[in-house]
């Protein structure tokens, strides 16, 4: 039988068709909701930090080396695709020689860094540069690896500083100032500031002279003598920083000095820990002995206690002093040290040329 269409069956059609559809709008705009038990959403990608390399000196030089050169030119390209970044240049140098020299060798580092990557394009505008000199931020022992170490240009990438647009400050004027909490203060910002300040009364108030040449195996006296106003001077300076909660700190005596060496054989004639503020000088001294010949470093350090109602007492340890001191050849020294090293060859030899010698005479 053939089936009519009239126009009340194609209305309700229609109608149908367009309920069908608003339902499936309403589902296509609906939000999905992940339901318990279904897999999790993966994080979105986080791009790593970026970074530049260090580059390495030969000792007493600041040309670049082949090495470099490639570690420059990635630096460079990274640069180039961050237009939006600066670079601070550390100019480093190992512990010998003396602190003028280092400084000025530091720099002189750090400058032919800075004409490299200007050399490869970079906008020298973008590169600052900084002395630090000797250091042992990197090793602190005293071979020729950690020497090596040392000896370097420290590259630091850091955001460049957009100027605000005019809009932007007639907005921030407009706006009612508002008090900010004051920052607390964290044990980190504390032991730096101690650190700075405590190199900066160094020379005026610490006395460290110790001989520039030695001879290996031979005993020699090593003193410091330190002024009564040190820790005093200390914590004045500290204020004068005006960090926050700085009232709440105390310097607690005694202190205590080390000195250290890889090197050398090192025997305290004093007390590790003394109070200074009772006399005008305090002394420390040790007596030192040579181990081995060449350049050889000595490692002046002071202990500081720090009490505070937030973090307790806490004793921080400063390194404040890096000495080159030249280690000459000692003959009889070297001789009995070989001796002592290598006896059981020396007997053996003996023992088998007598006995050639006696099978010889046979």
């Amino acid at each position: 039988m053939r089936k009519t269409f009239t126009p009340f069956r194609i209305s309700g059609a229609l109608i149908k068709l367009s309920v069908s559809l608003h339902f499936l709008i309403i589902a296509m705009n609906t939000p999905v909701i992940a339901q318990e038990g279904s897999p999790p959403i993966p994080p979105p990608i986080v791009e790593e930090e970026l970074q530049l390399k260090d580059i390495f000196f030969d000792f007493t030089k600041n040309n670049i080396r082949s090495d470099a050169e490639s570690v420059l030119r990635e630096n460079a390209e990274t640069l180039k695709k961050n237009h939006n970044t600066t670079v601070l240049i550390e100019g480093y140098s190992d512990t010998r020689g003396v602190e003028t020299y280092n400084m000025r060798l530091g720099q002189t580092r750090a400058d032919a860094t800075k004409a490299y990557l200007v050399k490869l394009g970079i906008d020298p505008k973008r590169i600052k540069t900084v002395a630090k000199g000797a250091t042992i931020k990197f090793s602190s022992e005293s071979t020729e690896e950690a020497f090596q170490l040392n000896r370097r240009s420290h590259l630091i990438l850091e955001p460049a500083l957009t100027p605000k647009s005019p809009e932007s400050l007639s907005a921030t004027t407009d706006e009612p100032r508002r008090s900010t909490p004051q920052a607390l203060l964290t044990s980190e910002d504390l032991s730096k500031a101690l650190e700075d300040e405590l190199k900066k009364l160094a020379p005026k108030q610490i006395i460290f002279n110790p001989s520039r040449e030695m001879k290996a195996g031979l005993s020699q006296r090593v003193g410091v003598r330190i002024s009564k106003t040190l820790i005093e001077d200390l914590y004045t300076s500290l204020k004068k920083k005006r960090m926050p909660q700085i009232d709440k700190i105390n310097l607690v005596e005694p202190m205590k000095i080390d000195l250290t060496g890889n090197n050398f054989y090192i025997t305290p004639l004093s007390q590790e820990e003394q109070t200074t503020a009772q006399q005008e000088f305090t002394d420390w001294g040790w007596d030192v002995i040579p181990l081995k010949t060449g350049i050889q470093s000595l490692l002046l350090s002071a202990t500081v206690r720090i009490d505070s109602p937030d973090f307790g007492t806490e004793s921080k340890n400063y390194p404040l002093y890096v000495k080159a001191v030249k280690v000459k050849f000692n003959p009889a020294y070297s001789t009995i040290n070989f001796i002592k090293s290598y006896w059981l060859w020396i007997v053996g030899i003996i023992i088998v040329s007598g006995m050639v010698r006696w099978a010889v005479k046979r």
